[in-house]
């Protein structure tokens, strides 16, 4: 089932929220960033042509695999400011 990109999430599973707080509690969510950000930081500075033409233009597509890297990195960071610091903060009656 698709959701349409205008209608917010009216409802997530306990499951997971138990997933996501399992993963935002081990540091993945962070690591995820770290991951994109250092994808970003290389299409920046591209060297050897494969992001960018010899004239210093981008190439076909590079635009939207910045925009989909920075949407990506906006949706975990609302994921991670939505969930627990750490496991700690998780008590029995959250579920």
């Amino acid at each position: 089932m698709k959701r349409p990109m205008d209608k917010a999430l009216n409802f997530v599973s306990q499951d997971t929220i138990a997933a996501l707080n399992e993963m935002v509690g081990d540091g993945y969510i962070l690591k995820y960033l770290d991951t994109l950000e250092n994808i970003e930081n290389r299409i920046f500075s591209d060297s050897n042509g494969t992001f960018v033409e010899a004239t210093g233009e981008p190439r076909p597509g590079t635009f939207d695999m910045l925009r989909t890297l920075r949407a990506l990195k906006d949706d975990l960071r609302t994921l991670n400011a939505l969930c627990p610091e750490s496991p700690s903060e998780l008590s029995s009656t959250d579920n």
